[in-house]
């Protein structure tokens, strides 16, 4: 999915975590493996399916004593991104003129 609409829309696509000085009600998250009945289990009543906010305080409740798989499927696999991005890939972001997603906070 990540190949496919990196470069068919020609959009960005994330193989991280989202920067945490992006507008969370702008990025959205697709969650592979997980049903949607367990992720109305654990997703705040406030919440729909379209904001990273949500997905991160649905990721946070899942007790990884309580449910294994599914707290592996969400904070330990590379399909479903839970690590930031590499500090190396920082570098060549010092220069990158004004975005919507910059890697680097503005004025960084």
């Amino acid at each position: 999915m990540h190949f496919f609409y990196k470069y068919t829309p020609r959009r960005d696509a994330f193989s991280y975590e989202p920067e945490p000085h992006w507008n969370k009600h702008r990025v959205w998250r697709l969650v592979y493996g997980a049903a949607p009945e367990e992720i109305f289990a654990y997703l705040p009543a406030s919440c729909g399916w379209g904001r990273e906010d949500c997905f991160t305080s649905l990721r946070a409740a899942v007790d990884g004593n309580a449910n294994p798989q599914l707290h592996t499927l969400l904070w330990q696999n590379d399909i479903n991104p839970s690590k930031a991005r590499p500090a190396f890939l920082y570098a060549k972001h010092q220069g990158d003129e004004a975005e919507e997603f910059p890697a680097l906070p503005v004025g960084k």
